[in-house]
């Protein structure tokens, strides 16, 4: 984390959730643990910084990668009585793990996008849910729910892309997902929903062109998003052909 007064001049970064400078309690990170991809969101109007982040470790060749051992939500006060440091808890879910417990796997929670308030109040933190093992893997797109600003969270189930089932992580599509809900009357009770196509394979091998790797899903009720499961996706042809 490095902290600027002018947005010019920066300071030196350090270690945001485990260095006691930045910490009121250091969540601890050795050499071969990892803490990343922050994702920021302002609670209380303004006067506190809401962060979900992923710490996870290796853990050997049954599994592919480490994104997300654990889940944790961390919260800045800019009251003074702070100090200006994090607060992190770790989270936990049904079952009291910090996996998401779903069709009998565990699956990783992993934040990747900045959390967005919807007009309700309601707190919606864009999160992948993940089953690393290498044979039975896959990928959900889901989000974090908070209705009290962060102090509690549900977990949806999350979605799999209906047209484009899949086994394995490298070819589930739904990847760095992002939600938004649109303003417009007609679409009140709508939260839509967007990510990569996360299919590796080049077009020539079956996998999408590079223009049509934006995909979007929409909830026709914004509290469906704790029960839905599948959803069917269209693809967004962000350089459509002239005729």
């Amino acid at each position: 984390m490095a902290t600027s007064v002018d947005r010019v001049i920066w300071s030196i970064p350090i270690k945001a959730f485990s260095d006691p400078i930045a910490a009121a309690n250091p969540v601890v990170c050795n050499q071969s643990c990892m803490q990343w991809q922050p994702n920021l969101v302002l609670l209380d109007g303004g006067r506190r910084l809401g962060c979900a982040w992923s710490q996870g470790w290796s853990q050997g060749p049954e599994l592919d990668g480490c994104f997300a051992d654990r889940t944790y939500w961390s919260v800045m006060d800019a009251a003074p009585a702070s100090g200006g440091r994090w607060e992190s808890r770790v989270l936990t879910f049904e079952d009291g793990g910090y996996h998401k417990l779903f069709d009998g796997r565990h699956w990783q929670v992993f934040p990747t996008q900045n959390p967005t308030y919807l007009r309700s109040g309601r707190l919606l933190v864009p999160v992948i849910l993940i089953d690393n093992h290498v044979t039975t893997g896959g990928r959900r797109a889901s989000v974090l729910i908070s209705d009290d600003e962060g102090a509690t969270f549900q977990v949806s189930n999350g979605t799999v892309a209906l047209s484009t089932p899949g086994t394995h992580h490298s070819v589930d599509p739904q990847w760095e997902t992002t939600v938004w809900e649109p303003t417009s009357s007609n679409n009140s009770k709508s939260v839509w929903m967007f990510d990569h196509f996360n299919n590796a394979s080049d077009t020539s091998h079956g996998g999408p062109a590079p223009d049509e790797r934006l995909q979007y899903a929409r909830s026709v009720a914004e509290p469906s998003w704790l029960q839905r499961t599948v959803a069917i996706y269209n693809t967004i042809n962000l350089h459509p052909k002239k005729n």
